[in-house]
Order: C-alpha cells, then structure tokens, then sequence
C-alpha cells in the first residue's frame, strides 16, 4: 500500500529485529547492531537514525514495564592479566568448533525428519515427544534460555559438576535441533547464548583443572563462551561483544570476550563458511553469504544478461565442413548439439582448424572435438552464482539452456561481460546507499 522500495523494507525489517532483540536482553546498542549486521548487511547514516529509534524506544518501554536492570549481571569488578587472553582465545577457537557442530546438528535432525514417512503437519508432534524425553533428565533444555543463562552465571564453574555439563550441552544441541527440524518456529539466537554459557562454564572448569595457579574469573570465561558460540552460530560477532558489554558494563571483561568472540567467528568462517541462517539457505540450494546476497543478486540473473548471436552445429558435423562453415575469424566456437537439440559442449574452432589443416582430422566430427558438456547456465540463475561457475568450467564463455534435463541452448554468456555487469551493479547500489545517505547532508552543504 505505501509502495516502499527494497531498500525501505529492508530497513523496516532491521527496525523490527533491533528492537526485539534490544527488548530481549535490554540492549539498544546489540539489537541494532544485530539489524547492522544480519538484516541491512552494513552500517550507513540512513539506516543509523530509524534502527537506533527503533532499538531505544524498544528498550525504553520495557525499562518502564519491567525495570533497567541488565540481564546478565558481574557482581564484581574483573581484572584480566595477559596470559588470560591466551586461555580466552583457546575458547573461542573451541566455541568455534561448538558452533559448527550445532549448525551440522541442525541439518542432520531436519533432514532426518523429512525422511520419516508421516505428514508434515504430525512432524512437531513426533519433535515434542523427541523433545519431552530429552527434558526428562535435563528439564533446563526448555525454553529460550534466559534462566538458564542467569543461573548458569551467578552460579558459575563451582555450581555445577563437569559431567552435567557436558550433558547439558550435549542435551541442548540435541534439544534445538529437534525444534527446529521437526517444524518448530524460532531460531537459535537465545539458545546458542544459553549452549555457549553452559560451555563456558564447562570451559572454566577445566581451566581451573589443568591450569590451578591462572586465576581466571568463571565469569569472563562463562560470557567468553557464550559469545563465541553464539557469533558463530549467529554470525553477528558485533552483537555479541556489545551484548556483553551493555549486560555487563565491564569493560576489562568485554575486552577478554572480544578476544574469544572474534577469534570463534574466523574459525567459523575459515572452517565452515556460513553462519546459521546462510547455511539452512545452502542446504535448500540458495547460495547466500551475506544480507547483501538478498534482493539484487537474485534480481540480476542470466536471462538479464545473456547473448543470442550463437550458431550450432550437430554432433555429426564432419570436421572439414565444420570449418568450411566457420573460417577463420568468424567464430571463436560453437555449440554442439545432440538430434534432440540437447547441448553437448562447444567446440574450439582454432583447435579444429589446427588439427584439418594438420592433416589430423581426416575422418573426425563435431563430436570429436566438443568439450564441456557439463558446464551450462540456466536463465534463472543469479549472476553470483555464475561467477562460480565460470571458476569451476575455466571457460570464458558458457552456453545458456532452457533446463538441466532437456538442455536447449537458448544463448550465451561472457565471463568479462558478468563480471563487468555484476561490479557495475555493486557500484550502483553502493551510490544508491550513500546518495540516500542524507542524514547529515544539510551540514557539508552549509559549509561548501
């Protein structure tokens, strides 16, 4: 009704995940952060005023409902010495680890799921019974997690035995992902926070174990935990850091967090490549990496681009009429088709020429000579996704079909034109951000 544009939408999408995620944990600057980073992709003036509004004014109606005070809480002042940052890096590299874990548990239990042979509607009835037998021995699997992670902090390493620990954590990932591969609505914000506290403390322990003379908080290692695993899973390293400090207004604690929380989001990346959201997007074949993959990329596809001064020729084309037809010159290659007009590759006229004025191809056809059968675009496809496949084929050109399984050409594609077309695009959209980015714009304007 208000026809917004793309971008417009975005934005008030980043507004309405900044503020529930500032009312959630009573953080303004982390849930705007959090639209930052997974929702609008980038930080810019333009966005800058309507996601923090949105963020405080969360925050301020639920202060004035239920109170200022923080979620998670440091009773006491901590102080860090450099050798704790050695052990705070170890656990962000391990919590790293954790996330990728949960993330391929994730998959597992969803695609286990769709392997049972009941309706989709009965399938989070078979998750609850899953998940109500988990709950039996540990009834701290249930909910979003936010007692847990209070619980867990005030009564760090020393409350918990090691071996209910490790359960927990075992039992919260088993937990989360049957919610969500048997059809539970939510996703893992609350409950990686509340997997990685129960990992820090898990951490803590063994810490205070194998290295008794360190004198390193529970605390920092508890939140340490909690935002290296939950960057990872999340893949918002940002929030996660200005979480912790809003929570805590301790900044020698965030800093020892930063550490962790930084180095557990390039573990995860370097290892694995996806965050949470972009990865259930690859399982379902959707090749997102970023908020800015969403909308234009997916816009700007081969039909867009495509050529259609192609010429083909059949498999049975003997060689000398081959180039008979196509002199020097006139073609760099041509397509080659099947009876049916099914692509099967493309033949390189200097080689074919090479080999009939070598004396070599006495006898030979078209067929002979086709290669790259298997590398072909679909007119649907992203431009982004092309690129990838020009890398795989190491061709500069690939034919255009109509679909995998028929496979009628339909056209071409340069990889100098997609590239070019593709950064041109980039440009376009990052002027657009900025040329809408007139927050500030009356203040230069005075001055010039």
């Amino acid at each position: 009704m208000l026809r917004l544009r793309r971008s417009d939408l975005r934005i008030f999408v980043g507004c309405g995940a900044a503020a529930a995620i500032a009312a959630a944990f009573n953080a303004p600057l982390a849930g705007a952060f959090y639209a930052f980073e997974l929702i609008i992709g980038g930080y810019t003036l333009a966005t800058l005023a309507p996601v923090g509004a949105a963020a405080v004014s969360a925050v301020v109606v639920i202060r004035a409902l239920f109170g200022g005070e923080p979620i998670f809480v440091l009773f006491d002042h901590v102080e860090l010495n450099p050798e704790h940052y050695l052990v705070l890096a170890a656990i962000g590299v391990a919590g790293g680890a954790l996330a990728i874990a949960a993330m391929i548990g994730m998959t597992f239990a969803e695609q286990l799921s769709r392997r049972v042979k009941i309706p989709v509607w009965a399938r989070p009835a078979l998750g609850g019974l899953a998940l109500g037998a988990i709950a039996l021995p540990f009834p701290q699997v249930l909910g979003s997690g936010h007692g847990g992670i209070e619980n867990t902090i005030a009564a760090g390493a020393h409350g918990f035995e090691l071996p209910l620990l490790c359960g927990l954590i075992i039992a919260k990932m088993a937990a989360s992902a049957v919610s969500i591969g048997t059809g539970f609505r939510g996703g893992m914000f609350s409950s990686s926070l509340y997997l990685g506290s129960l990992f820090g403390a898990a951490s803590a322990m063994i810490v205070h174990r194998l290295l008794p003379g360190l004198a390193l908080d529970d605390s920092v290692c508890i939140l340490s935990g909690m935002g290296a695993v939950a960057a990872g899973v999340v893949g918002a390293p940002m929030t996660m850091i200005l979480l912790v400090l809003e929570a805590t207004a301790d900044f020698s604690a965030t800093l020892g967090v930063t550490v962790a929380v930084l180095i557990a989001a390039l573990v995860v990346r370097h290892w694995f490549g996806y965050s949470f959201a972009t990865w259930r997007f690859h399982v379902r074949g959707v090749p997102l990496h970023s908020p800015r993959d969403i909308g234009w990329l997916n816009d700007l596809q081969v039909a867009k681009l495509m050529q259609y001064d192609f010429a083909v020729v059949p498999l049975t084309l003997p060689l000398a009429e081959l180039c008979r037809q196509f002199p020097i010159g006139s073609e760099r290659r041509v397509f080659v088709v099947d009876e049916d007009g099914g692509y099967q590759g493309y033949v390189d006229l200097v080689k074919a020429h090479a080999a009939a004025q070598g004396g070599a191809g006495d006898g030979l056809n078209a067929a002979d000579f086709a290669s790259g059968a298997e590398h072909f675009l679909t007119p649907g496809q992203p431009v982004r996704e092309t690129l990838d496949l020009f890398i795989a084929s190491a061709a500069e050109t690939l034919a255009v079909v109509d679909n995998p399984r028929d496979r009628r050409t339909r056209g071409y594609l340069l990889e100098a034109y997609a590239l070019r077309r593709y950064y041109r695009e980039l440009e376009a959209r990052h002027r657009e951000e900025l040329g809408d980015d007139e927050l500030f714009s009356s203040i230069g304007g005075a001055g010039e």
